[in-house]
Order: structure tokens, then C-alpha cells, then sequence
């Protein structure tokens, strides 16, 4: 009776180590000891830099790997990164005499515009130089960053967009930091190391 006990004793053991050493719903909020709420969907997991090098338009993206390539678009001009939890980055060059021969002041206003007719909400802008970044969320409900460059010598805007879920705004801000800041490559043509930056 008492090895029967024992048995049972130790069976109902490792039924619950079984039980809280699942896997946890990484969609659901943790409550820590100080009582402060995080949400696990929002942490950064390990992974590497991976970097995409467009030939026929010469920049260099710097992308995590969990944002899987979709493949170089049909032009050559960019290609689309997506991840299976809702982020997307898109990248292209855009050759100015090809589209509007915009001015970099009109290119930037031309943009703007589609964000404000989409019924996107604009949290962020801010322009230095020949560089534009406008933020804020789209319709859908996403985060949008986009950065815009205007290359001088080469007559070229290079393009890139990040959208991602509000409650992964952790990664699309790592993103920001340690991928789209070296966008696109020095005009020199040496190649850019990704960098933490406060802003970018």
C-alpha cells in the first residue's frame, strides 16, 4: 500500500513539471515578480544580421534573419522581407528620371500624400538633407516606417518600408536601429557596419 502511494506520489510529480514546463503562449502577457506586465510577443529572440546587396542600384540593407527574403523582384529594383508573426520590410531603388523627375522636396511630399489620402495617421516626420523618415499607423492598424534617400550623384531614391503589429513594436524599433540606419550604402561604395543609433 505504501509503494502504491509512493507511485502515485511521484506520478502526480511529474504531471505537474509536465504541466508548468510546457511551452508558453509567447501571444500572451507574463506578469513578473515587481508586478510589471511585459508581453513576450514584444521581446527581441536571438537571431543574426543578414545583409541583402542590390547590384543594379548599389545599396546594402542589413536585416535580421528571422525576416525571410521573398525573393528579388522582377526589376531588380528591390525585394520584400516578411516574418511569420506580421513584419514586413520592403526595399527598393527608384531611378528619378524614370518616374516623375521629382525634386527631393516634391518625391517626399508626393509620398506624404498617399500616407494622408490612405487615411494612414502620421505620428512621425523628419527630414535631414536628402534623407526623409515619416512613422505612424496605417489603416490596418500597423506600424509604418518609412525612409526615403535621395542620391545626388546617381539621381536615385532609394526606398524602404517597415510595417509590423503594434504589440511587436520591440522588434520594429531593433529593426530601425540595427537595419535601416546603414540604408543604403556609403556614396563612396564602401560597405556600412550595422550600428546602434538613438535616432536614426
Amino acid at each position: 500500500m505504501k509503494q502504491l502511494i509512493k507511485t502515485i506520489s511521484i506520478l502526480f510529480l511529474f504531471g505537474v513539471v509536465a504541466c508548468t514546463g510546457k511551452k508558453a503562449n509567447t501571444d500572451q502577457p507574463l506578469q513578473t515578480v515587481d508586478n510589471t506586465t511585459i508581453n513576450l510577443s514584444d521581446t527581441v529572440q536571438t537571431h543574426t544580421i543578414e545583409q541583402y546587396i542590390n547590384l543594379s542600384y548599389g545599396y546594402i540593407l542589413y536585416y535580421p534573419s528571422y525576416l525571410i527574403p521573398q525573393g528579388e523582384s522582377d526589376n531588380s529594383d528591390g525585394q520584400v522581407f516578411r516574418s511569420s508573426d506580421g513584419i514586413n520590410l520592403s526595399v527598393w531603388g527608384n531611378k528619378n528620371t524614370l518616374s516623375f523627375s521629382n525634386s527631393p522636396e516634391e518625391e517626399f511630399a508626393f509620398r506624404k500624400q498617399c500616407y494622408v489620402d490612405d487615411k494612414s495617421e502620421i505620428t512621425y516626420e523628419k527630414r535631414i538633407k536628402d534623407t526623409y523618415i515619416l512613422s505612424g499607423i496605417n489603416p490596418n492598424g500597423k506600424i509604418f516606417y518609412q525612409k526615403m534617400v535621395f542620391n545626388k550623384n546617381k539621381d536615385i531614391f532609394y526606398m524602404l518600408l517597415l510595417e509590423y503589429p503594434d504589440n511587436y513594436r520591440k522588434k520594429g524599433d531593433e529593426i530601425i536601429k540595427t537595419s535601416i540606419s546603414p540604408f543604403p550604402k556609403r556614396q563612396d561604395g564602401s560597405e556600412v557596419k550595422p550600428e546602434l543609433e538613438e535616432n536614426t
